[in-house]
């Protein structure tokens, strides 16, 4: 079985992808014993490398997708990048066989999140968003001037998809696919438990170092002036998106700041009287 290949684990089962004797295939594994379940051949695999350099996800639609064929970095570490771009493969777990393969070739790790695969090549440089269930791109972006290749990995949240190119990394709203921000490092990315983003820094080669960046503190902003309500003068994009009747509100709390807590807006006398 070929190394630097991360399997996917349900309730019972394990996936792997991987070579035997130069045979590229998804193996399904029974959890309990290790029995082979079933081996799915890739028919799209061009090398038979021993290193993989991939990680098999597990979809919502009875589905894993993997990279197709292996990759070599030329690097004892299991921090180097792959030099190679790969098509992505999804594999129907139920009739255990091809679903599809991309059109295009990637080289970052791809994640998976509602339905939508996002993945990044460089021929030409470009963030792909494509359908988990056949495939097809559903949208893309491509980085600015000055950045070159994409690199790494990518993650995604709720609302954002991070990914790293050679000089910096970005987050791409979900909703207008355009960049809302930026970090002047590239790096292999990972979200904590607790909102961090971790950059391990190095666009191809880690460089020792580890930056974290705490993901929530505009987000908490942004809820401490929703909760004190819209100022209707503010300009930022929580105020904005506030309805006019809200903002009118605001003004009526506002300017109840400064009477006794008991006769403001919203607040119930629980005093006793005689």
């Amino acid at each position: 079985m070929s190394d630097q290949s991360t399997p996917a684990l349900d309730a019972t089962r394990y996936y792997v992808y991987g070579s035997v004797y130069g045979n590229a295939a998804l193996h399904v594994l029974d959890r309990a014993t290790g029995a082979t379940i079933a081996d799915i051949a890739d028919p799209f695999s061009s090398t038979s490398d021993y290193d993989m350099f991939s990680a098999t996800m597990l979809g919502n639609m009875h589905d894993a997708i993997a990279f197709s064929g292996g990759g070599f970095s030329g690097h004892a570490a299991s921090s180097s990048e792959q030099y190679e771009s790969r098509v992505l493969v999804s594999y129907d777990l139920s009739l255990m066989d091809i679903g599809w393969r991309s059109a295009n070739a990637y080289l970052t790790h791809p994640a998976l999140a509602n339905g939508v695969v996002y993945a990044a090549g460089n021929a030409p440089a470009t963030l792909d968003a494509m359908s988990e269930a056949d495939g097809h791109v559903r949208w893309s972006w491509t980085p600015p001037a000055g950045d070159s290749s994409f690199h790494r990995n990518i993650v995604v949240t709720r609302n954002l998809v991070f990914v790293s190119t050679d000089q910096n990394v970005y987050a791409i709203d979900l909703t207008t696919h355009q960049a809302v921000w930026h970090y002047p490092k590239a790096g292999m990315l990972a979200i904590s438990g607790d909102g961090l983003l971790l950059i391990t820094t190095g666009a191809t080669v880690s460089d020792g170092n580890l930056v974290a960046i705490r993901l929530q503190q505009a987000a908490a902003r942004d809820l401490t002036r929703l909760r004190r309500g819209a100022n209707p003068r503010c300009r930022c994009r929580p105020c904005r998106q506030r309805p006019a009747a809200w903002r009118r509100t605001s003004r009526r709390f506002a300017g109840a700041a400064r009477l006794p807590r008991w006769r403001r807006p919203g607040w119930t006398d629980t005093r006793a009287r005689s």
